[in-house]
């Protein structure tokens, strides 16, 4: 594997009551720790509704804590 983290949007999650929104993220985040068990730490799954809006925030934090460990690596390495 590349050792990269993934990022895993949950599209249309917006079409679930709340309650199922919760059950389906937490069935995705199992699914993905049987299916990867050494990896399941570099995994974020986050619930997503373009249209309503739900977790865009939590995905672009998630992306910019991303870049900015990157980029201090990055620096770190040519340093």
């Amino acid at each position: 594997t590349s050792g990269r983290p993934a990022l895993v949007l949950a599209t249309k999650i917006d079409k679930l009551p709340a309650s199922a929104q919760r059950e389906t993220k937490r069935s995705i985040e199992r699914d993905f720790a049987a299916a990867f068990p050494l990896h399941v730490s570099q995994v974020v799954v986050v619930g997503f509704s373009a249209t309503r809006r739900i977790g865009i925030a939590a995905a672009e934090a998630t992306l910019a804590a991303w870049l900015a460990e990157t980029s201090y690596d990055a620096h770190d390495a040519s340093a």
